[in-house]
This record gives C-alpha cells, sequence and structure tokens, in this order.
C-alpha cells in the first residue's frame, strides 16, 4: 500500500498502557473549552444563536484534515532523519570496533553501539506510531 492510500490503511488493535485515558483528557478539554466560549461571548453555545454551526464545523473540520496531513508527513520525516542517523552510527560502530583499539579508542565501539539502540529505539516508536496511520 502506497502512502498516498492513508484512508485505507486498517489499524491494529489498542494495546493496554498506564498513561490516562483519552476520554478524560476529551472531557477536561470540553470543560476548558466550554469555559473559554463562556468568557469570551459571555453566553454558552446555544441553539439558534446567529450563527451557521454547519459551515462552521466544515471549516474546522477543512484545518484539522490540513493538520492531521501535516503531523503524518512531519512523523515520515522523521523517522527517515533517524534511518540516517541509524546508518552512520551503524558505520561508526563497524569502524571503531575494527579499528578503536588499535587506536587507544576503547569503548567507542560500545557508546556506538548504544548510539545505534537508542535510535533504533525512536524508530521502532515512530515506525509502530506510524505503519498504522501511513501504511507502512
Amino acid at each position: 500500500m502506497s502512502k498516498n492510500q492513508l484512508s485505507a490503511t486498517e489499524q491494529p488493535e489498542p494495546t493496554t498502557n498506564t498513561l490516562p485515558a483519552i476520554w478524560d483528557l476529551v472531557i477536561q478539554d470540553i470543560t476548558d473549552r466550554d469555559q473559554m466560549g463562556l468568557e469570551k461571548y459571555k453566553t454558552r453555545l446555544q441553539p439558534f444563536n446567529g450563527r451557521d454551526s454547519l459551515i462552521y464545523v466544515y471549516q474546522e473540520a477543512l484545518d484539522e484534515i490540513v493538520y492531521l496531513r501535516q503531523l503524518i508527513f512531519e512523523r515520515d520525516q522523521a523517522n527517515e532523519k533517524l534511518k540516517e542517523a541509524f546508518q552512520i552510527a551503524d558505520d561508526i560502530y563497524v569502524e571503531t570496533a575494527t579499528i578503536g583499539d588499535d587506536y587507544g579508542l576503547p569503548g567507542v565501539a560500545d557508546k556506538a553501539q548504544k548510539i545505534k539502540r537508542l535510535i533504533g529505539s525512536a524508530q521502532l516508536d515512530l515506525k509502530l506510531k506510524s505503519s498504522s496511520v501511513i501504511g507502512n
């Protein structure tokens, strides 16, 4: 599946973790947004208030889609940079593993290997997050 077929990408089953429930975050956001609207407009949102809610929601949805696509693009770019950094760390590891001790650089290969693991871990995090979105 190409990266341009985002709408056809299937999602994996969610996994449980110790982070906050998104519903709780959304409920808090709604409460905060209601309070902000009250302070800004001096009234809470009510029906028949003189505004066309359908056009407003449509405009907001267009903005949301653009921001979502921006996030997908930025995630892809970060993943590409991590791949490049991983390759550089791998090259350093190979070079230092073979000549590091000969030139009095003990431990350099171990440090390069540690960098490689950290980059690999970050790359895997991005891959896991983006694979369900972009079909990698």
